[in-house]
C-alpha cells in the first residue's frame, strides 16, 4: 500500500503542481514547491543510518508550513509518524515509542501513523494506522464530496487527531487547496467549498462574522452534532450548503451515506455506511441485534481499519492486531447505535454517556433535546457517573439562579422520569483538548482558574428514592452503593431534620411504605405488616447481596415504625445481626381504635355506602385510614403477637391520645430505651425543630456509640 500511496503521489504532482496546496501566514505553497521538499525530506529521512520502511519517528507537529513537507517525505520514505503535538504530554511516550516500535516493512498492513487516543488526557490508548485504511478512506471521502481540483479547503482538526488523515490526504490526491488551523481561515481569498471540523471546534469558533467565507460543505468529525449548534453551522453555510458527518468512532473509520441540507431543521444523523463496512449492532453477548430500536455497541468489519493496539508487556512494545476473519477486520466500537425502521444506523452516542436499565441501553436523546431547547444553554453534555446521570451546561451567562430556572423546567419536559439527572452543572465553557473535541476528564476535575462552576439538584433537596421493587436496576444499585459498615434502613419518608444532619460515614436507605388498599377489599386480598416485613427482607436482601453492614439499625415514624420492627424481627429471623429499632413516637397498637371488630364492621358500612352520605369525603378519608392501621396493626398484634426484638428498642414517644405507652412497649421488650417528648401534636415530631433538637441528636449518639 505504501506503494500505491507513493504512486498517487506523483500522479497528484504532475496535474496540480501549479496549483496551491497550502495557504499559511508565512506564504503560498504549490503541490510543486511541497513536492520539492517533501523530496528533500524524504533523502534525509533514507539517508540515516539503518533507515528501514516501518520506522517510527517522533514528530512534533508545530505549523503547517514548516511541518507539512516533513511529514509528507517522512511518509514517502515509508516512515511512521508517531503523530502528537510540539507540546503534548505525550511528547516523553513519543520518544519511548520511537526507541522501542517498529513497523512492518513488507505486506498489506503497513503501518503509517501511530494515534494517541484523542478522547483522553489520562493514560493513552496507542492506535496504529495503515496505509490501506487511511487510502481507502480517503477516496471514499474525496468522491463523497466531488470537489474539483483547486477547491480551497479549511481544516480546523489537527492532522494528529485520528480522522484527519482521511481529509488531508483526500486534499493532497484531488489537488485541494488546504487551510489548516482556525487562525488561517482569514487566508481564504473568499468563500470555501469544505469546512473539516469537530463540533466542539465550532462551538468554540462560533456564528460566522460578517466578513468570514462560507462553506458549500461543512464536514463534522469526532463528535454527534448536536440540536443547539445546528443554527450556528448554518451561519457558515453557503446558499444551499449541505452536512457531511462521520458516524462511529474514528479508529474504525465509519462514515455514514448521509447528507444533510443546512437551510433544512436540524435532524439527528443517521445513514447507511459506505460500501466495503459491514455493520452489526450487538448485544452484551455478541448477538446481532436485528430488529428496528433495540439499542446496542456498534460493530464493524471490513477490508481496511485500524491495523491494531499497541501494548507494552515485559518492557516491550508489541502491537495487538485486530481480529480478522474471512479477509475481513473487524472492531467492536464504544458507540451505541440502532437501526430505524427505514433500516438507517442511528448513531446515539458513547456508551460512558447512556444509562443501561434492566440490561437494556436507554435513549437519552429527549432529554438531550429538552435541555437544549433551554433559554441560554449552548450546549449539553451527558455524563452517567458513579453517582447517576449527570448534565454539563455551557451557558451564555452562567449563574445558580438559571440552572435552578432550567432545572424546575425540566421536571415538567420529560414523560419518562428515569431520564431525569441527578445534577446539572452549569460553565461558561466547555474546555477542549488538543484535538478538538470536549476534554471530560477536565471538565470532571473542576474548573479552570477564574471560572466558577454552578450546580443544583434536580431533585428538591431531602427528596430521597426509596427501595422498592419498581424501581430500575441502575437505581437500586445506586441506592445499595451508598451503604456502609454501619446503617439505617428507615422505613417511610425520612424527616427532613434527619437527613440533613446524617453523617457520611454511615448509610442511610429509604425503604418506603406499602401502597394504601381499599378497606372494603376482602380479607384475602388484605396484608399485615409480617406479610409485608417479608417481602421487604427478600428485597433488601436480594439487592444488597446479603452485605448490610456490621452494625445494622432500622427506624420509622408513627405506623411505619411498626413496619421497621417488624422488618427486624424478620431479618433476625433470617439470622441477620441486627442492632437495633429507632421508634419515633408509634402509634400503640393496644389502642380500643385498632381493633378487628371494629375493622369488621367499617368494612361492611363502606360496602352499603354509608361512609361518603354520613361523613363527606374528608369523613371517609379518615376513615380509610383508620381502616389501613386496623388492617396492618390490629391483625399483626391479635392474630399472632410478635416476639420481643433481641437488638435494641429505642423509642422516642410523644404524648397524643394514641401514642405507644412505657406500659404497652415492655410487651415487646423488657426494658426498652425510652425518651419522652412533650406535645399533644403528633405531626410535631418530626417537623417542629425544638422537638427534633431532642431526638435527632440522641438517634446520631446511639448510633455512634454502636
Amino acid at each position: 500500500m505504501i506503494e500505491h500511496w507513493q504512486q498517487l503521489w506523483a500522479h497528484s504532482q504532475r496535474h496540480h503542481g501549479q496549483r496551491p496546496a497550502l495557504l499559511a501566514p508565512e506564504g503560498e505553497l504549490s503541490f510543486s514547491q511541497l513536492g520539492q521538499q517533501a523530496d528533500q525530506w524524504r533523502h534525509f529521512y533514507e539517508s540515516q543510518p539503518h533507515w528501514q520502511v516501518g520506522r517510527c519517528v517522533a514528530l512534533p507537529w508545530r505549523n503547517p508550513w514548516s511541518d507539512l513537507p516533513q511529514l509528507v517525505g517522512l511518509w514517502l520514505a515509508g516512515g511512521v509518524w508517531i503523530a502528537h503535538a510540539h507540546d503534548s504530554c505525550h511528547a516523553a511516550l513519543a520518544q519511548e515509542l520511537e526507541a522501542g516500535i517498529q513497523g512492518p516493512a513488507v505486506g498489506p498492513g503497513r503501518w503509517c501513523t501511530i494515534l494517541f487516543s484523542s478522547g483522553s488526557t489520562g493514560p493513552p490508548k496507542l492506535f496504529v494506522r495503515g496505509w490501506r485504511q487511511a487510502l481507502l478512506e480517503a477516496q471514499a471521502n474525496a468522491a463523497k464530496l466531488n470537489l474539483a481540483a483547486g477547491s480551497p479547503c479549511a481544516m480546523l482538526v489537527n492532522p494528529w487527531f485520528g480522522a484527519s488523515s482521511k481529509h488531508l490526504l483526500a486534499g493532497f490526491l484531488q489537488g485541494w487547496c488546504q487551510v489548516i488551523g482556525r487562525s488561517s481561515l482569514a487566508l481564504l481569498p473568499g468563500d470555501g467549498e469544505l469546512l473539516y471540523a469537530t463540533p466542539s471546534q465550532l462551538q468554540a469558533l462560533g456564528a460566522a462574522p460578517e466578513a468570514s467565507p462560507r462553506f458549500a460543505w461543512i464536514s463534522l468529525t469526532g463528535e454527534a452534532c448536536p440540536l443547539s449548534l445546528w443554527p450556528l453551522l448554518q451561519t457558515w453555510a453557503q446558499p444551499g450548503g449541505q452536512c457531511l458527518n462521520a458516524l462511529g468512532a474514528t479508529e474504525t473509520g465509519v462514515v455514514a451515506e448521509q447528507v444533510l441540507p443546512l437551510s433544512a431543521p436540524w435532524q439527528g444523523f443517521r445513514g447507511v455506511p459506505f460500501d466495503g463496512k459491514d455493520v452489526a449492532v450487538v448485544g452484551d453477548q455478541g448477538q446481532v441485534l436485528l430488529d428496528a430500536g433495540a439499542i446496542g455497541r456498534l460493530q464493524i468489519r471490513g477490508e481496511a481499519l485500524i491495523e491494531g493496539q499497541l501494548l507494552k508487556a515485559q518492557q516491550r512494545w508489541q502491537l495487538e492486531p485486530t481480529p480478522s476473519r474471512a479477509g475481513l477486520m473487524g472492531v467492536l466500537s464504544n458507540d451505541l447505535a440502532r437501526w430505524n425502521e427505514k433500516g438507517e444506523l442511528e448513531l446515539l452516542g458513547r456508551s460512558n454517556q447512556l444509562l443501561k436499565r434492566h440490561g437494556e441501553w436507554l435513549d437519552v436523546t429527549p432529554l438531550q433535546q429538552a435541555l437544549e431547547q433551554q433559554p441560554g444553554v449552548q450546549r449539553c453534555l451527558l455524563l452517567c457517573d458513579p453517582d447517576g446521570l449527570n448534565a454539563w451546561l455551557q451557558l451564555d451567562q452562567p449563574s445558580q439562579s438559571l440552572l435552578g430556572q432550567i432545572a424546575a423546567a425540566l421536571t415538567g419536559a420529560l414523560d419518562d422520569p428515569r431520564l431525569h439527572p441527578q445534577r446539572l452543572f452549569g460553565v461558561a465553557k466547555f474546555p477542549l483538548n488538543a484535538n478538538g473535541k470536549i476534554d471530560i476528564p477536565q471538565l470532571q476535575a473542576g474548573p479552570c482558574p477564574g471560572e466558577r462552576v454552578f450546580s443544583v439538584d434536580v431533585e428538591p433537596a431531602g427528596k430521597r428514592l426509596e427501595l422498592q421493587p419498581s424501581l430500575d436496576s441502575l437505581d437500586q444499585a445506586q441506592l445499595v452503593s451508598k451503604l456502609q459498615s454501619t446503617n439505617l434502613l428507615w422505613c417511610g419518608a425520612i424527616p427532613a431534620a434527619l437527613e440533613q444532619s446524617f453523617p457520611a460515614d454511615v448509610g442511610l436507605m429509604a425503604l418506603g411504605f406499602p401502597r394504601h388498599q381499599d378497606p372494603t377489599s376482602s380479607s384475602s386480598q388484605r396484608r399485615n405488616f409480617k406479610q409485608l416485613a417479608s417481602d421487604l427482607a427478600d428485597l433488601v436482601l436480594q439487592i444488597a447481596g446479603n452485605h448490610l453492614g456490621e452494625d445494622l439499625w432500622l427506624g420509622g415514624f408513627s405506623l411505619a415504625a411498626w413496619l421497621a420492627y417488624a422488618l427486624a424481627l424478620e431479618l433476625e429471623s433470617r439470622q441477620v445481626g441486627v442492632r437495633g429499632v429507632f421508634m419515633v413516637d408509634p402509634i400503640d397498637p393496644f389502642h380500643p381504635l385498632y381493633r378487628l371488630r371494629w375493622h369488621r364492621g367499617l368494612r361492611s358500612w363502606w360496602r352499603k355506602g354509608y361512609g361518603s352520605w354520613r361523613h363527606g369525603d374528608v369523613g371517609k378519608q379518615r376513615a380509610i385510614h383508620r381502616s389501613i392501621r386496623q388492617e396492618l396493626i390490629g391483625e399483626w398484634i391479635l392474630q399472632e403477637p410478635p416476639r420481643p426484638i433481641q437488638g435494641s428498642m429505642v423509642v422516642y414517644g410523644g404524648a397524643w391520645i394514641r401514642s405507644l405507652s412505657r406500659r404497652h412497649a415492655q410487651r415487646f421488650k423488657a426494658e426498652p430505651q425510652w425518651c419522652d417528648l412533650l406535645t399533644d401534636r403528633h405531626a410535631d415530631v418530626v417537623s417542629k425543630p425544638e422537638l427534633t433538637k431532642l431526638w435527632v441528636p440522641k438517634l446520631l449518639d446511639t448510633i455512634k456509640a454502636s
